[in-house]
């Protein structure tokens, strides 16, 4: 004897196989939407977590064609992770930055004092062909910017990074806080170019009454 199915009708019309099958295909869209969601947080968090990371992936691929650009601040370190093995790294400069294998892949560069220099490096796969690096190692500026504003709040002070050197220029209350800005920064490791300036004295009037 075959069973009969009864398909019930919903008060809006719809019969129950029709609200199944509206269901199972809302369950699959929702699991689909929730891959794609998935997916993409995976990838955004692991572009993330790159970005934040402290060092650099490197292809020696791409560096033997161009030099690839290292910024640094002052007493900062930054690790390259390489694609080969490394037989050895020279650097032009080693008073500016030094360079340390750490393991047969990773090298650390460490900033040392401001300025440029090149770094070098040459794998083991293909040693006739180094890779190499334009390192500059500058300062990090935002603090002590921010801290010579707090010191000396009403001081018209104009700082201005050239090359290796920091530039000081504007109008200050006195000679005395001209010595102590410079002194500020030529302290943090930096090279001071000092041209702050004494406002002028304002001009008294004196006003003279003559009896003839």
């Amino acid at each position: 004897m075959r069973e009969r199915i009864t398909d019930h009708v919903s008060p809006d019309g719809k019969s129950d196989r029709q609200i199944g099958r509206g269901i199972r295909s809302g369950r699959v869209l929702h699991g689909l939407l929730c891959g794609v969601l998935v997916g993409a947080s995976i990838f955004f968090g692991r572009a993330s977590a790159l970005a934040q990371e402290p060092g650099l992936r490197v292809r020696f691929a791409d560096i033997r064609q161009q030099a690839a650009q290292v910024l640094l601040y002052t007493n900062r370190s930054m690790l390259l992770q390489f694609d080969e093995t490394l037989q050895r790294v020279a650097i032009s400069e080693p008073k500016i930055a030094e360079a340390v294998i750490v393991t047969p892949t990773q090298v650390l560069v460490n900033a040392k004092s401001l300025g440029h220099c090149t770094l070098i490096v040459w794998s083991s796969v293909d040693p006739d062909r180094p890779g190499f690096f334009h390192v500059t190692v500058s300062a990090d500026l935002e603090p002590l910017i921010r801290r010579v504003r707090a010191l000396f709040p009403s001081e018209k002070i104009t700082i201005e990074p050239v090359e290796d050197r920091l530039v000081l220029s504007g109008t200050v209350s006195s000679e005395k806080v001209a010595e102590r800005v410079a002194q500020f920064f030529e302290g943090a490791g930096l090279k001071v170019v000092n041209l702050l300036a004494p406002a002028p004295a304002s001009t008294k009037q004196v006003l003279l009454q003559v009896r003839v």
